[in-house]
């Protein structure tokens, strides 16, 4: 049954930010109608809403969240026409990564590390009016761990929980992580940070890490880079309870084929890194990832880089599909180079539209073969833009991820996949609503002291939520 787009909504942001550290949440309406949204801030002290904001369409809005106040999560709730919300850390380490468009019964995070001064955190932010309680497995390099710790964990109403893994996953590299909602309903996110002692090689920086609300049979990066001062590999879990075996596709392969020598094999309940440094002949490239014998699983990339101003690292978890219209916010030109990565992992040609104000005629008609990436660099939008909003439209689906690359003050390196348009949209279809026949039938009792059309109809009333309350 079709259904209309979706007039209102909510974007969920988990905190990460450092307490002495500034964010910033890019908002953008992404079709032809004016938004209003309202930012919920949960403190301590509990909910605080900030007066309501007009998103014209196509115009971002930057929500700045000074230090302190950027250490707490948000909700952005919109209504009118649909919007998509990124979120980003401003600091020395700087980061972000797109909200979520949901709280779901379970997540995945694949990617957490707490070997050689690397330090994991998990995030599970409740922003209902009810207590929520999750259970928390993880994968290994030697398959799933169960621990007696992380059953029943209490998130209470308003507030996040975060889960220090080094605790309780120490010395572990390629490490994830399956939350398991009971009761109540979360939204988690992850978060690693990378520093090794003094008298160790290693990468260093920090990055936010997304989770999944459910493993896929196929994942997509629109980049990733490996040459002499980059590196890029994948983290690849599967949280089921049979083996999976997955075949790696990249842009540009070496031998002129569409995927890697070898299929990779990944344990039940375990984790697996698969380096990408000889996976294309081109040191940018796109990156699919397909099981072969149905068996889902969860993959991000990570992404570092080497330059005069430190390291960074970036993640990103991958396209669950490839889609034919994409929203990319967050990116801008001012003190940033962003870029939007274009990547055809299908059998046919695609003819994809880039649209943003300010665009040159050359973001149309940007012609895709099977297997084909291309970039696009925002500055051709305008220069000293805070945020360049981006639409990506397709005639057969692609996968489009941002990067942002920052050297001022520091290297800061972020990169994010898209937002597909089912997420800001809600699905075209619905499945019909089927009665129980087992179930009793009731006539719907009517007040026969007056004329039935003389009862004065309802007044209509907003949607009741139930997320914290102000104070609440």
């Amino acid at each position: 049954m079709a259904q209309p787009p979706a007039e209102a909504g909510a974007w969920y942001c988990p905190a990460a930010a450092d307490p002495q550290e500034p964010a910033a949440v890019s908002v953008a309406a992404v079709g032809d109608r004016p938004s209003t949204v309202t930012v919920v801030h949960y403190g301590p002290d509990g909910a605080t809403v900030d007066p309501a904001v007009a998103v014209a369409p196509g115009q971002p809005v930057e929500v700045a969240l000074p230090a302190g106040q950027a250490a707490q999560p948000v909700v952005l709730r919109w209504r009118g026409g649909p919007t998509v919300a990124t979120w980003r850390a401003e600091g020395g380490q700087r980061t972000g990564a797109p909200c979520a468009a949901a709280p779901s019964a379970t997540w995945h995070l694949a990617g957490f590390d707490t070997r050689l001064g690397a330090v994991s955190k998990l995030h599970l932010f409740n922003p209902f009016a009810e207590d929520a309680v999750a259970t928390v497995t993880f994968g290994t390099p030697q398959g799933r761990q169960t621990l007696v710790r992380t059953q029943n964990i209490v998130v209470p109403a308003g507030r996040m929980t975060t889960l220090a893994l080094n605790e309780l996953q120490p010395e572990v590299s390629d490490l994830g992580a399956n939350v398991q909602v009971l009761a109540g309903r979360v939204v988690a996110q992850g978060e690693v940070r990378f520093d090794p002692p003094d008298d160790e090689p290693g990468l260093t920086g920090r990055t936010l890490l997304p989770a999944a609300p459910a493993p896929s049979l196929e994942w997509s990066f629109g980049f990733a880079r490996a040459d002499d001062n980059s590196s890029s590999w994948l983290e690849v879990l599967n949280p089921g309870d049979d083996e999976a075996a997955v075949r790696l596709q990249v842009s540009d392969p070496h031998d002129g084929g569409a995927a890697l020598a070898e299929e990779v094999s990944v344990p039940a309940g375990g984790m697996v890194r698969v380096d990408l440094a000889e996976a294309s002949a081109q040191p940018d490239f796109g990156v699919a990832v397909t099981s072969v014998n149905d068996v889902p699983v969860v993959v991000s990339r990570f992404t570092a880089v080497r330059g005069d101003g430190g390291s960074a690292v970036a993640a990103a978890l991958g396209a669950d599909r490839a889609a034919t219209r994409w929203a990319l916010v967050g990116g801008g030109t001012a003190r940033r180079s962003a870029r939007v990565s274009l990547y055809n992992p299908s059998p046919q040609p695609a003819s994809v539209d880039v649209l943003a104000a300010g665009a040159p005629p050359t973001w149309t008609g940007v012609q895709l073969p099977p297997n084909a990436r291309t970039v696009i660099d925002l500055a051709e939008a305008g220069a000293d833009r805070p945020t360049v909003p981006v639409l990506v439209q397709a005639s057969v689906p692609v996968v489009a991820e941002l990067r942002s690359l920052s050297e001022h003050g520091g290297l800061g390196l972020w990169t994010a996949v898209g937002v597909a348009a089912d997420d800001w949209s809600g699905p075209p279809l619905r499945p019909p609503v089927r009665r129980d026949p087992s179930l009793p039938a009731r006539p719907l009792p009517v007040d026969t002291s007056e004329p039935v059309d003389a009862v004065a109809a309802p007044q209509a009333t907003a949607p009741a939520t139930s997320e914290v309350p102000p104070g609440g």
